[in-house]
Formats: C-alpha cells, structure tokens, sequence
C-alpha cells in the first residue's frame, strides 16, 4: 500500500509538471521563442514556451501558438494577462469584433497538449521545427488569419486539418480544455485593465494602443487529472500485484 501511495503521489507531481501553473487576468507572462520560427509579412508564429512572473521569478506554464497574424509582441517581454476566454479580440477587424476559437482548432491544440497529435497525422513530429510551423499554421488558416498555398508545410498544415476536421465531425460535441489568452501591454493602466470585459465591447476602445497578440491556454480541471493519474496508478499497481502473485 505504501508503494502505492507513494507511486500516486510521484505520478500526480509528473501530471502537474506537464500541465503547470494557471493565469488568470491581470497574471504577468512572458513567451519566449519555442520550436518552429513561422516568420513574414505582418506575421510571426509559435510554438511559444509561456512563462509566468511568481515572487520574482518565472514558473513554466505550457507551449502555446498565437491565434493573430496582424497583433504582435516581442519575444522575452512582460505582458498582462487581460482576461481568460473563449475568443480572441482586436483580430483586426474594423470596429473590433470577439472571435470564438473553432472546435477544430480545439482539438488540435488539446491533441497537442495530450501528446496524441502524431496518432492522428502522419508527418507531424513533436519537437520538429517544420512540425510546429506547420501546425501554426493551421491555426491561423481555421482561425482565418492567412490561406494556405499548398506547398512546403503548408501541406501539413492542411493534413492537420482535415484530420481535425474529421474528428471533430465524427465524435459527438465535447468541452476542450482550451482557452485564449487575451493579452496586453505591461504598461497597462490597471484601471483600464479592471475594466475591461471581453463581453462588454464598449470597455474595449480603451485598450486598442495597448493591444498584443492572443495566444492559446490549456486549462485541464484539475479534479479531473486527479482522478486521471490515480486511475493509473491503480491499473499499474493491480497488474503489479498480479504478477507478484503469479510469481
């Protein structure tokens, strides 16, 4: 029972490192430079490592991929989180208008997050540059931020995809832990910043000078994972036991 107990806790602290941290509004970040270097006109693309300032230092929190081609930042600099929602905002559209993420760019960062992406697309290899930019991407081409041309990863990003696509249509609806950073410049004035409500669109106009790039966030429920790691460590210790036995 011991083992057990001690093979739940040291899988639970495995679980968190892979999905660290949480943000919320008025939260400081950083992105930093992660595989894939998209780069072009007016654009430029994960995948992003997102860092979070806590008692003076930087907590990893997870990769992500931007959903703006015409917003930006700079890599290492200090943003605000202004809040956590299902939509981007200031997508460069006259007047701003909120953007819902689709269902299939849900499921293709979650597929990501859960390191299954590769199961369901030939040719996408995590920790590969051309991977990454490829599923950049398709991100945008869902989110209708560019096209894609049909050639080098632009092929990938299609096959991504169209994958998605698939799985989205051939599984019934479900709720993807997937979020969109909705963020701004460090030099926000706070009061701005506790004013604004993605659902209010007459507290944006305020914020336009101060807009940056948004970018996606996975929010597992915790509770969840809980019972996700524990239900293997039971498996693990069972089949264990068993052979023990049979021993």
């Amino acid at each position: 029972m011991r083992f057990i107990c001690l093979l739940a806790l040291t899988l639970s602290l495995v679980a968190n490192s892979c999905f660290a941290g949480s943000l919320s509004k008025g939260d400081i970040i950083r992105l930093d430079r992660g595989n894939g270097a998209v780069q072009g006109t007016n654009s430029n693309g994960g995948e992003f490592s997102i860092w979070k300032q806590v008692s003076g230092g930087w907590e990893f929190i997870a990769k992500t991929f931007c959903l703006e081609s015409s917003e930006f930042f700079v890599l290492g600099e200090s943003l605000k989180v202004g809040a956590v929602t299902g939509s981007s905002f200031f997508n460069g559209m006259t007047p701003p208008t909120a953007d819902p993420l689709d269902s299939t760019t849900k499921f293709l960062y979650d597929s990501y997050m859960q390191g299954t992406l590769s199961s369901f697309v030939s040719g996408y290899q995590y920790g590969n540059a051309d991977s990454a930019d490829a599923l950049q991407k398709a991100i945008w081409a869902i989110e209708g931020e560019r096209n894609l041309t049909g050639t080098g990863n632009d092929i990938l990003a299609q096959s991504l995809i169209n994958s998605a696509t698939a799985q989205v249509a051939a599984n019934p609806p479900r709720s993807y832990p997937v979020l969109v950073l909705n963020l701004f410049a460090i030099n926000t004035p706070d009061a701005l910043l506790n004013a604004f409500n993605p659902l209010d669109s007459s507290t944006w106009a305020a914020l336009q000078s101060y807009r940056k790039q948004d970018q996606l966030y996975y929010a597992p429920e915790p509770a969840s994972l809980t019972i996700f790691v524990l239900g293997l460590t039971l498996a693990g210790a069972n089949r264990i036991r068993s052979r023990f036995r049979k021993a």
